[in-house]
């Protein structure tokens, strides 16, 4: 068992894909599949099936047991490489919702690394469950979530609100005015972003048993997809990053979605050693004047 093939298997359950944890990795699907089989005739058991007719995999009862020790493998590692490289350097680990990490947090970590040049700093993107998951197992020292769990060892802080806008695509004036009824849009033309329960109970109750054009989960691909005269809704802390964006123009919604609250987290007790790095980066988040505007009591 080598790091190379633990790598891929965290890799491929926190993309839930064989093919998104291949482009992470700059190697091809079959490399990852390889890998992946190596470490099951390894270990002797199936970790991963691929779920028929979809894109995701699923854990089995093996993979889901083996998941906390490749991860405290992985971690135990990196500490060993730490140990001898670092000589004193402050380290500190966030996991983060890929909507946040772009259009919210990444003005924050240019301000943390031009303050803390020499820090050692680990930037990952999961989902929110994974999250919480590695925060209570100090895999990382922070996270940004979307959804609130109680749980006695991590620490729930709201971090903003997002409100809903629609990105509307059009090469010459478009024919709306904000702001923008649901039933003036043409449901075949949505590109569908899952923005979480409560945000796909307002689409049904809007959108009943439309078919979208596409649907997708990440947003860095949104402008891409989005041609002339297709739409899609986003939060504000998105739509803010686009409105520079040729073609596409930024409306309010007349019925929104209701708003999503993002929440910070970190362990109860947090690792000494990464302490210091944990309060500065919270005290650049709280003087941030650019995420004032995203909360609204």
């Amino acid at each position: 068992m080598d790091r190379e093939t633990l790598v891929t298997f965290l890799t491929i359950v926190s993309t839930n894909s064989v093919s998104r944890a291949a482009e992470q990795l700059y190697v091809s699907q079959s490399s990852v599949s390889k890998r992946l089989q190596q470490l099951e005739t390894e270990l002797g058991v199936s970790l991963i099936v691929r779920k028929k007719g979809t894109r995701g995999i699923e854990l089995t009862p093996a993979g889901l047991s083996f998941l906390p020790m490749a991860e405290q493998i992985i971690e135990l590692c990196q500490q060993s490489v730490d140990m001898n490289s670092d000589h004193g350097r402050t380290r500190l680990s966030i996991a983060c919702i890929d909507s946040l990490n772009a259009s919210v947090l990444a003005p924050v970590y240019r301000r943390l690394l031009q303050q803390e040049p020499m820090i050692n700093l680990s930037i990952t993107t999961n989902l929110s469950a994974q999250i919480y998951h590695f925060v209570e197992r100090y895999t990382c020292d922070i996270g940004f979530v979307t959804v609130k769990l109680q749980h006695p060892n991590i620490i729930v802080e709201p971090f903003i609100q997002q409100y809903f806008k629609l990105i509307y695509c059009c090469h010459g004036k478009p024919d709306l005015t904000s702001p923008v009824a649901t039933e003036a849009l043409d449901p075949t033309k949505e590109i569908f972003q899952p923005w979480g329960s409560v945000f796909y109970q307002w689409h049904e109750r809007h959108f009943p048993g439309s078919k979208q054009y596409v649907r997708f989960d990440t947003v860095s691909m949104m402008p891409e997809l989005l041609e002339d005269g297709y739409w899609t809704i986003v939060p504000d802390t998105i739509a803010d990053t686009l409105r520079n964006t040729p073609h596409l123009h930024v409306f309010e919604l007349q019925n929104p979605p209701p708003y999503r609250t993002c929440y910070k987290i970190k362990n109860l007790l947090p690792r000494k050693e990464n302490q210091r790095a944990i309060e500065l980066f919270e005290s650049i988040l709280n003087e941030d004047s650019h995420l004032s505007q995203f909360w609204r009591p």
